[in-house]
């Protein structure tokens, strides 16, 4: 008689945790379900940057970015890009410099950037209806304007405010 009640006890815990274990993925299905309906239907907007020593500037661009679209996504300069854009070293990693950008709160989505100069391929994966450029990004823009001339894309260039501290 004891054998069957600790039987039972224990057939009843395994059902306890079988059901909790299906309901938490049904509610992970559910809002895996809501996240691709939220990124399908969001504005989505797209920004470049190296964010070595991240500064109030890019704090600011990066939340005007986000006045802009639902969803923002940043693509971090490789280091083989800043070395040969500004001519040194960054500071810290491109995986540091990912790593952190991933870490704010007003950022959906970080990514390295391409590997090759002017392929424009994460445009192309992340679909973006925006792309916003920093104040001193005029090359990116010259270039971006052309790639999407020639691909015939429908996405909206927009030239971010520039920083001004405040002199109060």
């Amino acid at each position: 008689m004891e054998l069957a009640l600790i039987v039972l006890q224990c057939f009843s815990q395994e059902i306890v945790i079988l059901k909790r274990l299906f309901f938490s993925q049904l509610l992970g299905l559910k809002i895996k379900r809501q996240q691709a309906q939220f990124y399908m239907s969001a504005k989505t907007v797209l920004v470049f940057g190296t964010f070595d020593e991240f500064h109030p500037g890019h704090e600011y661009f990066l939340k005007q970015a986000k006045h802009y679209g639902d969803r923002v996504v940043v693509s971090v300069a490789r280091d083989a890009h800043v070395e040969h854009f500004k001519n040194k070293k960054a500071i810290h990693s491109q995986n540091e410099r990912l790593h952190f950008i991933q870490s704010l709160g007003y950022v959906n989505e970080a990514r390295l950037s391409d590997k090759e100069l002017d392929s424009y391929l994460i445009v192309s994966r992340i679909e973006p209806n925006v792309i916003m450029l920093g104040h001193d990004q005029f090359d990116l823009k010259k270039s971006l304007k052309a790639w999407i001339a020639k691909n015939n894309a429908d996405i909206k260039l927009i030239d971010a405010k520039k920083y001004v501290i405040s002199a109060t």
